[in-house]
Protein backbone atom coordinates (compact mmCIF):
# COMPACT_ATOMS: atom_id res chain seq x y z
CA UNK A 1 0.00 0.00 0.00
CA UNK A 2 1.07 3.40 -0.80
CA UNK A 3 -0.55 6.96 -0.95
CA UNK A 4 0.45 9.79 -3.48
CA UNK A 5 -0.34 13.28 -3.01
CA UNK A 6 -2.52 14.73 -5.98
CA UNK A 7 -3.09 18.10 -4.32
CA UNK A 8 -5.47 20.11 -6.61
CA UNK A 9 -3.62 18.87 -9.62
CA UNK A 10 -5.55 18.68 -12.86
CA UNK A 11 -3.87 16.09 -14.77
CA UNK A 12 -1.93 13.27 -13.61
CA UNK A 13 -1.58 9.23 -13.52
CA UNK A 14 -0.17 6.35 -11.19
CA UNK A 15 -0.97 2.53 -10.67
CA UNK A 16 1.05 0.17 -11.76
CA UNK A 17 2.71 -1.87 -14.99
CA UNK A 18 2.37 -5.50 -14.96
CA UNK A 19 5.27 -7.29 -17.12
CA UNK A 20 3.41 -10.20 -17.76
CA UNK A 21 5.03 -13.97 -17.22
CA UNK A 22 3.00 -16.13 -19.93
CA UNK A 23 6.12 -15.71 -22.30
CA UNK A 24 8.68 -18.06 -21.45
CA UNK A 25 11.50 -16.88 -23.49
CA UNK A 26 12.00 -13.40 -24.93
CA UNK A 27 12.43 -12.92 -28.23
CA UNK A 28 13.97 -9.99 -29.90
CA UNK A 29 11.10 -8.15 -30.87
CA UNK A 30 9.80 -8.40 -27.00
CA UNK A 31 13.02 -7.11 -25.70
CA UNK A 32 12.59 -4.45 -28.46
CA UNK A 33 9.24 -3.70 -27.71
CA UNK A 34 7.47 -2.75 -24.49
CA UNK A 35 4.97 -5.56 -23.09
CA UNK A 36 4.37 -3.74 -20.08
CA UNK A 37 0.48 -3.53 -19.11
CA UNK A 38 -0.45 -0.68 -17.54
CA UNK A 39 -3.24 -0.54 -14.94
CA UNK A 40 -3.48 3.32 -13.42
CA UNK A 41 -5.89 5.65 -12.65
CA UNK A 42 -5.67 9.14 -13.98
CA UNK A 43 -7.09 12.52 -13.83
CA UNK A 44 -7.71 14.16 -17.17
CA UNK A 45 -7.82 17.77 -17.34
CA UNK A 46 -11.61 18.51 -18.24
CA UNK A 47 -12.25 14.95 -18.62
CA UNK A 48 -12.55 13.30 -14.99
CA UNK A 49 -11.40 10.28 -13.44
CA UNK A 50 -10.54 7.33 -15.39
CA UNK A 51 -9.15 3.81 -14.95
CA UNK A 52 -6.79 2.43 -17.75
CA UNK A 53 -6.59 -0.83 -18.08
CA UNK A 54 -4.50 -2.04 -20.92
CA UNK A 55 -6.38 -0.33 -23.83
CA UNK A 56 -10.08 -0.37 -21.87
CA UNK A 57 -10.80 2.91 -20.20
CA UNK A 58 -13.14 2.77 -17.74
CA UNK A 59 -14.75 6.36 -16.31
CA UNK A 60 -15.27 6.65 -12.56
CA UNK A 61 -17.32 9.50 -10.53
CA UNK A 62 -15.94 9.61 -7.15
CA UNK A 63 -18.00 11.46 -4.33
CA UNK A 64 -15.06 13.67 -4.18
CA UNK A 65 -11.81 15.14 -5.41
CA UNK A 66 -9.29 13.23 -3.56
CA UNK A 67 -6.14 14.84 -2.23
CA UNK A 68 -4.25 12.16 -1.52
CA UNK A 69 -4.61 8.87 -3.42
CA UNK A 70 -4.02 4.94 -1.82
CA UNK A 71 -2.65 2.47 -4.24
CA UNK A 72 -3.31 -1.52 -2.55
CA UNK A 73 -1.52 -4.38 -4.42
CA UNK A 74 -2.63 -7.63 -3.49
CA UNK A 75 -0.39 -9.90 -5.33
CA UNK A 76 -1.55 -13.01 -4.10
CA UNK A 77 -5.22 -12.39 -5.36
CA UNK A 78 -3.90 -10.28 -8.59
CA UNK A 79 -5.89 -7.33 -7.94
CA UNK A 80 -5.15 -3.45 -7.32
CA UNK A 81 -7.42 -0.92 -5.72
CA UNK A 82 -7.49 2.45 -5.80
CA UNK A 83 -8.69 4.53 -2.46
CA UNK A 84 -9.52 7.92 -1.74
CA UNK A 85 -7.19 8.60 1.11
CA UNK A 86 -8.58 11.05 2.73
CA UNK A 87 -11.56 9.15 3.59
CA UNK A 88 -10.85 5.35 2.88
CA UNK A 89 -12.74 5.13 0.23
CA UNK A 90 -12.62 2.69 -2.56
CA UNK A 91 -12.54 4.25 -5.91
CA UNK A 92 -12.25 1.12 -7.80
CA UNK A 93 -10.97 -2.50 -7.58
CA UNK A 94 -9.87 -4.61 -10.69
CA UNK A 95 -7.75 -7.79 -11.13
CA UNK A 96 -5.07 -8.80 -12.87
CA UNK A 97 -3.53 -12.28 -14.83
CA UNK A 98 -0.32 -13.52 -13.50
CA UNK A 99 2.78 -11.17 -14.25
CA UNK A 100 6.62 -11.87 -13.80
CA UNK A 101 7.67 -7.98 -12.64
CA UNK A 102 5.35 -5.18 -11.38
CA UNK A 103 6.39 -1.83 -11.55
CA UNK A 104 5.03 1.37 -9.80
CA UNK A 105 3.93 4.05 -12.11
CA UNK A 106 3.84 7.95 -11.17
CA UNK A 107 3.32 10.61 -14.00
CA UNK A 108 2.54 14.24 -12.97
CA UNK A 109 0.97 14.83 -16.05
CA UNK A 110 1.06 17.46 -18.33
CA UNK A 111 2.27 20.84 -17.58
CA UNK A 112 -0.50 23.34 -18.95
CA UNK A 113 1.20 25.82 -19.29
CA UNK A 114 2.14 25.90 -15.43
CA UNK A 115 -1.50 25.77 -14.19
CA UNK A 116 -0.09 21.62 -13.46
CA UNK A 117 3.58 22.13 -12.57
CA UNK A 118 2.86 20.70 -8.92
CA UNK A 119 4.72 17.65 -7.86
CA UNK A 120 3.28 14.48 -7.05
CA UNK A 121 4.61 13.18 -3.71
CA UNK A 122 4.83 10.20 -2.25
CA UNK A 123 3.41 10.08 1.41
CA UNK A 124 6.00 8.74 4.15
CA UNK A 125 4.50 7.71 7.51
Amino acid sequence: YWEVEVGGKSDWELGIEIDPDHEKRKTWFSMIFNRRRPLVLAHVHGNGYKIRKESEIIPISPDCSPRRIGVYLDCERYQVSFYNADSMSCMHSTGFGPFKSILAQFSPGLYLNGKNCAPLTVCWY
